[in-house]
């Protein structure tokens, strides 16, 4: 497949060569209006400047084929530098499109620039809103959460950098030791050129501080002041930095960071820490359900994933919305969303999904919700105890959530304001919706399809 790529990348460089004009700047209204864009490259001649000009549509098609050939380390700024260098070269050289040779050698020389442009690297991106209390890493989505201490990988970027920044304003001095102060930071290893590889390592970041928001969130008790507050957890420096800096220490892979300049500064926010402490560690790395999660999500990476991973993926993003949303008709409306991305066939009603979930968290016969458990209002959870049977708790868990997506509706067509919403409904949605997202993965279908056999096989009679 890749031979393929490659092969049909060739045959589009050498397309998007032929439609190459070297043209009077003069002529750019009249050109410009027509298939063909010019680029910023000026050419002098005896008489007159010069620009260089192309097919729009063979260009769109040289760059879509790289980006399907090198999957998410390229983007079109940096193909069109290394489209532009080589294409320079063959107007100033004077070379013609009938040199068959010269035109494989131009274009084998263009992908030699990208794959040059692209490397494997290790990056490290500093949070903020934890306190972390162990040494133990945590494995999250392709991220692994490490410990930040003085003899860290962090902190190795960080002395590397303050060196390759050492005659820069002492004003840098703020960030590197807003830095050192960061209880955590993620490291994760991607490929690409440097800047498409700081973006795909920020998502990956925000996706795995999106799982961990799913395992520990409560929005409710964060605006009550309680202990759990994974809304203010994030990368370090998100809000705006001096200069070009940014809040990511990238390293060259098995190149030892003391022999590199690796990275940049941040800014790092002083904010009430959510801890995890050894004993956390430990549960989660041991917790079944999140190794899958894991698993799934990292298969997406690889082109293997299912229709269940794509859809746990659009689930956990939208959790973590919720659980960072700024009012409770925002993170009421978006909890509701995140479990409609995963068991959603189009337009479901709400009765559909009660039966869903309260046959997902009913699983075991005993008290509870399964497999986390968690949060509910007084009046829900003094019925649910007081229930004799599996039957009696489907059907109050049932009409709890249609009662719930009831509200959903109302919030998302604006029948209800913000004031009008219920903690205590916010409270019961989440943690409904996180248990039947759990249950969903514990229950290991590949498929929503092999989810409905087994739903139909399992509800109460």
């Amino acid at each position: 497949m890749a031979n393929n790529l490659r092969d049909k990348v060739v045959a589009a460089f050498k397309g998007f060569i032929r439609t190459y004009k070297l043209l009077p700047v003069k002529e750019r209204d009249l050109i410009e209006e027509s298939e063909y864009v010019g680029t910023f490259q000026l050419f002098r001649s005896e008489t007159e400047w010069s620009r260089l000009f192309y097919k729009k549509r063979s260009y769109r098609r040289l760059i879509d084929l790289v980006d399907r050939l090198f999957h998410g380390q390229t983007d079109s700024k940096f193909v069109s530098r290394c489209l532009e260098q080589v294409a320079t070269e063959w107007i100033e050289q004077g070379y013609s499109t009938d040199d068959q040779a010269r035109l494989e050698q131009s274009a084998a020389d263009f992908l030699e620039k990208v794959e040059q442009g692209i490397k494997d690297r290790v990056l490290h991106v500093p949070v903020e809103g934890l306190k972390f209390g162990s040494r133990q890493d945590l494995q999250l989505a392709k991220c692994q959460l490490c410990h930040n201490h003085p003899d860290s990988e962090l902190m190795k970027a960080v002395r590397q950098d303050r060196k390759r920044f050492s005659r820069e304003s002492e004003e840098f001095d703020e960030h590197y030791s807003s830095v050192e102060q960061a209880p955590a930071f993620f490291r994760v290893s991607v490929s690409g050129h440097s800047g498409r590889a700081t973006q795909r390592s920020t998502e990956e970041v925000d996706l795995a501080l999106n799982v961990l928001r799913f395992f520990l969130g409560s929005f409710y008790f964060d605006i009550y002041r309680q202990p759990s507050t994974p809304r203010r957890m994030g990368i370090v420096g998100t809000l705006p930095t001096i200069g070009p800096h940014s809040n990511v220490f990238f390293a060259q892979a098995d190149v030892p960071i003391e022999e590199q300049f690796p990275g940049m500064s941040v800014q790092y926010k002083h904010l009430k820490l959510f801890e995890l402490d050894y004993r956390k560690i430990e549960n989660l790395n041991n917790n079944s359900i999140l190794i899958r999660i894991n698993q799934l999500l990292s298969s997406l990476e690889t082109g293997s994933g299912t229709d269940v991973a794509r859809r746990l993926l659009r689930t956990v993003n939208w959790f973590g919305k919720a659980s960072t949303a700024s009012s409770i008709a925002e993170s009421f409306l978006m909890y509701a969303i995140s479990v409609e991305a995963l068991l959603s066939e189009g337009q479901t009603r709400k009765e559909t999904y009660a039966k869903q979930i309260a046959t997902l968290v009913i699983r075991h016969d005993s008290k509870g919700l399964y497999p986390f458990g968690g949060y509910l209002s007084s009046k829900f959870n003094g019925r649910l105890s007081k229930a004799s049977c599996k039957k009696d708790r489907f059907t109050i868990v049932n009409d709890r959530v249609v009662e719930l997506f009831s509200y959903r509706n109302d919030v998302a067509h604006g029948r209800v304001l913000e004031n009008e919403i219920e903690p205590v409904n916010l409270l019961d949605l989440e943690t409904l919706v996180r248990n039947s997202i759990l249950s969903f993965v514990d229950g290991g279908w590949d498929t929503l399809e092999q989810f409905k056999v087994w739903l139909n096989q399992n509800l109460p009679q």
